[in-house]
C-alpha cells in the first residue's frame, strides 16, 4: 500500500506539472528510470513484492523530511487503524482491547506506529499496545480465550 501511494504521487506530480518530489525522485531512482514515463511502464510490469518494497524508499524519504512521504506514512497509520477498530467490532470484543506492535510495517516506521496508535486510542478507548514481540499463535491463543468467557 506505502509503495503504490509513492507511485501515485509522481503520477500526480506529472500530471499537474509539478517538479519531481524528492519522495518521486527517490523512488524513480530505486526502480531506475528516470521520469514518470518510466514509472508507468514499471507499474504494469512489477509485481506486489516489487511495489511493497518501495515502501522503505518512502520511509528514508519521510526521514528526510518529504512532506509527501510522511503524508503517505500517517495515511498507512490511519488505515491500518481503520482495519484494527474494524475487526474490534467484528469480532464483538467489548472493552479496550490489547494490541500487539508488530509486523514490519508497524515494527519499523515509526510515523506508521505512532499515527496507529493515536488513531486506534481516539476509536478504542483504553487500549494497551504491546510494544514486545508476540506470535501470532500466542495473540490467537489470548484472543480464543476471550471468546470462551
Amino acid at each position: 500500500w506505502i509503495g503504490l501511494q509513492g507511485l501515485k504521487q509522481i503520477a500526480r506530480e506529472a500530471d499537474e506539472g509539478r517538479p519531481s518530489s524528492e519522495l518521486s525522485r527517490s523512488l524513480m531512482n530505486r526502480i531506475g528510470v528516470p521520469d514518470a514515463a518510466g514509472v508507468e511502464t514499471f507499474s504494469y510490469g512489477a509485481g506486489k513484492l516489487e511495489i511493497a518494497a518501495l515502501a522503505t524508499a518512502v520511509a528514508e524519504s519521510a526521514q528526510r523530511g518529504d512532506e509527501s512521504a510522511i503524508g503517505i506514512l500517517r495515511a498507512a497509520g490511519r488505515e491500518l487503524a481503520d482495519m484494527t477498530v474494524s475487526l474490534h467490532k467484528k469480532l464483538g470484543i467489548k472493552g479496550p482491547a490489547s494490541i500487539a506492535m508488530s509486523g514490519g510495517v508497524l515494527s519499523a516506521m515509526e510515523i506508521v506506529r505512532e499515527e496507529f496508535k493515536k488513531q486506534v486510542e481516539e476509536k478504542l478507548h483504553g487500549t494497551t499496545f504491546l510494544e514486545e514481540k508476540v506470535s501470532p499463535t500466542k495473540g490467537a491463543c489470548t484472543l480464543l480465550k476471550t471468546f470462551m468467557k
